[in-house]
């Protein structure tokens, strides 16, 4: 399958945007914006398979970057998911709960600690043990998968 360009007015949606920060962070934030643009998704009829998959990790290790600028200049600490990928307050995660009875729940990030997350289950598992919906539940980070950004 050959790599096909884009529809031309997603590029020109994508650019007419202003970035909401200056520096090298927002930039590269814009970088693996257009990236992502340009590469499509599966649902596209440009996507290719091939490359696709390299443009997404490059585009991941672009924010992945970005978020590495922004803790340097703000000194806050970064916690990265079981991937490598940088994780914030709001983003949604899948993870898997420790102890006797383990889950596999998800649900957005309400709060940062050191080595782990606390959730608000939206996607419990099942058993009468296991977290509810609503519950918040902390997860050891290395437990812990990014699923969509906040």
């Amino acid at each position: 399958m050959t790599h096909t360009q884009p529809d031309p007015v997603l590029i020109a949606l994508a650019q007419a945007e202003p970035p909401t920060a200056n520096g090298p962070a927002a930039h590269t934030r814009e970088l693996a914006t257009m990236l992502r643009v340009i590469n499509g998704t599966h649902r596209d009829g440009w996507y290719d398979h091939e490359t696709g998959p390299g443009m997404d990790r490059a585009a991941a290790l672009l924010d992945a970057s970005a978020d590495l600028v922004d803790a340097a200049t703000a000194g806050k600490p970064r916690l990265l998911d079981a991937y490598g990928r940088t994780i914030h307050e709001g983003d949604i995660v899948g993870g898997t709960t420790s102890g006797r009875y383990q889950a596999t729940i998800s649900g957005p990030i309400l709060q940062l600690g050191t080595g782990r997350v606390k959730i608000r289950v939206t996607s419990p598992g099942q058993g009468c043990d296991r977290p509810k919906t609503g519950d918040g539940k902390w997860i050891s980070v290395d437990r812990v998968f990014l699923i969509s950004r906040a």
